[in-house]
């Protein structure tokens, strides 16, 4: 045990207190993203129209699988407990069984996916998969939550699910590569 105290106290503290420091900021700083994504809401029913999805692409794309997932993880950890980040009025665990739970799970493995694609390679074509992918994988997650959980009817799942979001899911997937091509230069 001495020996590994030593060895601790040999590294440069600054090293380790700067890469811990600025872990803990960029995770909180897309933490603090999220929320703010959640907040900037068109109510739609069942499943308003946020920005979360643009932020959940870009923790991973950012922080990577890891700290991305991390990030998603802490959010929904905040509105499990009551803590009022997630879109509307309602927060705590009600929230995840309700119209928007689906979406809400599935941000963990979104911010992953993204995290995986984007720092493997910074091709265009492998970003643009992995955005696909996340998105992909949100509103599988969310649709399938809505048919089984809420509407019991895939097509009206789909329809209220995913279809009238479609445009503007595009349009966040295209501002997520380029936000990421921009600020990774």
């Amino acid at each position: 045990m001495r020996k590994l105290n030593l060895l601790i106290l040999e590294l440069p503290a600054n090293l380790v207190k700067d890469k811990v420091i600025k872990r803990i900021l960029k995770i909180s700083l897309f933490l603090f993203l999220t929320i703010l994504g959640s907040k900037v809401e068109i109510p739609v029913e069942p499943v308003p129209f946020t920005l979360q999805t643009l932020f959940v692409i870009l923790s991973g794309a950012f922080l990577g699988k890891k700290d991305g997932f991390i990030v998603q993880i802490s959010y929904l950890f905040l509105g499990a407990i009551g803590i009022p980040v997630f879109a509307g009025p309602i927060s705590g665990v009600a929230r995840l069984f309700g119209p928007t739970g689906g979406y809400l799970l599935s941000f963990p493995i979104a911010a992953f996916i993204s995290g995986y694609f984007f720092k493997k390679e910074n091709s265009l074509r492998r970003i643009s998969l992995g955005v696909i992918l996340s998105i992909f994988t949100i509103y599988l997650f969310g649709i399938l939550h809505l048919n089984f959980f809420y509407l019991h009817n895939l097509k009206s799942a789909l329809l209220s699910g995913a279809a009238i979001f479609s445009f503007w899911e595009i349009v966040k997937m295209i501002a997520a590569v380029a936000i990421y091509k921009k600020i990774a230069r």
